[in-house]
């Protein structure tokens, strides 16, 4: 997986020239990147509302839950020279619950990203390995839209399936799951009414929302309806893709992929 990270351009010079070493996200609920990152996979940082910056790969992580006010005043005690959060980036947080830091190495300049569907309110986007655009991204921007190095298609890496969005997905904010029935446990799938309803799987969607739900085998749809919220927030229309990709025990981590990039 590769990352794509938003900040405040004020902080990107900082990772540039190595004086800001870490980058924190510290966030009230349990949003990517909070256990969606690993060590040796890269960031492309993006200034908000400008271009992408910088480039990285994650040297150490460490994710921290259940925050309170004096664990967070001790995580700025003990990582700030490195975060170099200022003043109002602290007391924004002081009553956060989940912490990310995540130690940079081999930080180098780049000239442009992968492409990321426009996003509103979301500052980290988690994007299949197929998205990434380094090293090509340290040479000059390309004039012609970017071609992709050939990848397997995101639906043939192992313990993974795609499913597409449809109208009726987007008015009524739900998703089939014809197609990666395979992906879930059976007894994930339940009836029709929530007296019936299976035990619950985890999804984790690329802006942080987590969704608890069970699988209606009858209708073919996942029971939760938070779908609807997610979709607006991140720009998702008809043909675009939603990745499934099982991340171990119940937990699944779900992927926008936009129309024709599947």
């Amino acid at each position: 997986m590769i990352h794509v990270a938003i900040l405040k351009p004020e902080y990107i010079e900082p990772i540039l020239t190595g004086a800001k070493r870490i980058e924190s996200r510290i966030t009230h609920t349990a949003r990517a990147p909070f256990d969606r990152i690993d060590v040796g996979e890269r960031i492309y940082f993006k200034a908000s509302a400008g271009p992408f910056r910088a480039t990285a790969l994650v040297d150490h992580v460490i994710c921290v839950r259940d925050l309170t006010p004096h664990r967070i005043r001790k995580l700025r005690s003990d990582y700030n020279h490195a975060i170099g959060g200022r003043d109002e980036y602290w007391k924004s947080k002081r009553n956060a619950k989940f912490a990310t830091l995540i130690w940079l190495k081999r930080v180098q300049p780049i000239t442009y990203g992968p492409r990321v569907s426009k996003q509103r309110g979301i500052a980290w986007v988690p994007l299949p390995d197929s998205e990434c655009v380094y090293p090509a991204c340290l040479g000059p921007k390309p004039t012609a839209p970017i071609t992709q190095p050939v990848q397997p298609s995101p639906a043939s890496e192992p313990g993974t399936g795609i499913v597409f969005i449809t109208g009726g997905n987007l008015r009524n904010g739900h998703v089939y799951f014809r197609g990666i029935r395979t992906l879930f446990p059976t007894d994930a799938f339940g009836g029709t009414t929530k007296e019936a309803a299976g035990t619950p799987v985890t999804l984790e969607l690329n802006d942080g929302l987590t969704i608890e739900t069970d699988l209606v085998d009858a209708r073919g749809i996942f029971r939760a309806r938070q779908w609807r919220r997610w979709f607006e927030q991140i720009g998702v229309q008809p043909g675009d893709g939603l990745q499934f990709r099982r991340l171990g025990g119940r937990r699944y981590a779900v992927t926008h992929i936009p129309k024709g990039r599947t």
